[in-house]
């Protein structure tokens, strides 16, 4: 086991700032980790979103040109093309959609998008409460596969979750 695999698996990995856990895995280009399980953790990806969050977010959105980092930069160009029409609403599903700043930056640069959005429960019960009250239009919160598999997408956006 390599030094680096000693500190990820252990407890002072939660007092490192992501800043320096990004730099080491790029310096050392490191992004497996060995483990002893036999099996998966029930939850392997924990959810830290607060509805605290997301209002910020969106109270602090329109104070600078901001692209969020978990989409690629030159995403709104690229559905620009697509979305040639603009007189048609075009349907985006954002499969593991975290903050509630990607619909906010792309209804900031495209009009006629309709944005699905799926994620953990917990998540998805904060942004539909972050919906209603800020009256957020053209935002769906899908609950299960089911209501994923009930509309047809001309772009299915997988951030982070691969």
């Amino acid at each position: 086991m390599t030094f680096l695999n000693r500190i990820y698996k252990s407890d002072i990995i939660n007092f490192i700032p992501r800043y320096f856990l990004r730099k080491l895995k790029k310096k050392f280009n490191y992004y497996f980790i060995e483990i002893d399980n036999e099996k998966l953790p029930a939850n392997s990806h924990p959810t830290i979103m607060t509805l605290e969050e997301q209002e910020k977010i969106i109270k602090n959105f329109n104070l600078k040109n901001y692209i969020p980092w978990t989409t690629c930069p030159y995403l709104v160009q690229l559905l620009k093309l697509i979305s040639i029409d603009q007189s048609k609403d075009y349907n985006f599903l954002d499969f593991g959609g975290g903050n509630i700043d990607h619909y906010l930056y792309l209804k900031k640069n495209l009009k006629n998008i309709k944005y699905f959005y799926y994620d953990q429960k917990k998540n998805n019960e904060i942004i539909l409460e972050i919906k209603k009250k800020y009256f957020l239009k053209d935002i769906e919160v899908l609950s299960n596969f089911d209501e994923i598999k009930q509309n047809n997408y001309h772009f299915i956006h997988l951030g982070s979750i691969i």
